[in-house]
């Protein structure tokens, strides 16, 4: 998951997902290819919100925002405001993947793991689904670790969807499980944070963005070392955003789901 940031000068940096991905795998192919169900990873982005949304399933949750404002509307006074605060402005990307967990029969049961997932993506999805749900909201369940979650279990009507944070298995970022475990074709390289913009979402780049985009300042004495040597050696190489992300993304994913199936075997042998 990346997220485009929307500055807030009293609350900081906003995270909003403008790419999930996600790619299933059961307990009849374990991973293996052609799996009518599972099938190739699902692709959620930015570039599905700019066309027609064709989804007309509204949700209670959804329904019950729209009737707060037509009152809001109706019962306003120009003159004078108490409250002039803009309205909450979501992600698409997120509430696309949220209904997706929410109304596909392949997600009923299904176990979401995400690396980190108990202090980030799990935490944005599972507001999200609970919003979706309105009233029909059934109070998730958690195991806490001090702030973050170990594992959760969100309900809606009768499917039930269980949330894992991989990290609390292996304790290793995922940008190093590559060398770890021995997996090729998964060189992550430096990802551009802050150039993961709307600004740029239709810029091509003949090299890589400033470097200051991805805010050396920050990393680790030895990161930054190994940032400074990759960036000079891949510099002349064409940056598209779209295309970085969801090479990245898809990256993440692959590795992710690699390591869950050797879990799944672990613990079943």
């Amino acid at each position: 998951m990346q997220s485009e940031y929307s500055d807030d000068p009293c609350r900081g940096p906003k995270h909003m997902p403008n790419m999930i991905v996600a790619h299933m795998f059961c307990n009849e192919c374990r991973g293996k290819a052609g799996c009518p169900n599972c099938k190739e990873p699902i692709i959620f982005s930015y570039k599905d919100d700019e066309e027609e949304d064709d989804d007309d399933q509204q949700f209670s949750g959804e329904e019950e925002e729209e009737e707060e404002e037509e009152d809001s509307e109706v019962g306003s006074d120009s003159g004078c405001s108490m409250d002039e605060s803009e309205p909450e402005e979501r992600s698409k990307t997120l509430t696309k993947f949220s209904k997706f967990l929410m109304t596909d029969p392949r997600a009923n049961g299904a176990y979401v793991i995400a690396h980190n997932g108990g202090r980030y993506g799990h935490v944005m999805v599972m507001a999200e689904m609970d919003r979706l749900a309105g009233p029909e909201a059934t109070p998730p369940s958690f195991i806490m670790n001090g702030k973050t979650f170990i594992s959760a279990e969100f309900t809606y009507k009768k499917p039930r969807i269980h949330f894992r944070d991989s990290l609390q298995y292996l304790q290793k970022v995922l940008s190093r499980m590559s060398s770890a475990f021995g997996l090729t074709g998964e060189a992550k390289g430096c990802f551009s944070y802050l150039y993961n913009h709307p600004e740029y979402y239709d810029k091509v780049l003949t090299t890589l963005p400033p470097k200051e985009y991805y805010s050396p300042d920050f990393m680790g004495a030895a990161k930054k070392e190994e940032f400074e040597q990759w960036y000079e050696e891949n510099y002349n190489t064409p940056f598209n955003l779209y295309t970085e992300i969801e090479r990245y993304c898809l990256s993440d994913v692959r590795i992710l789901r690699w390591l869950s199936l050797r879990l799944v075997v672990f613990f079943n042998t």
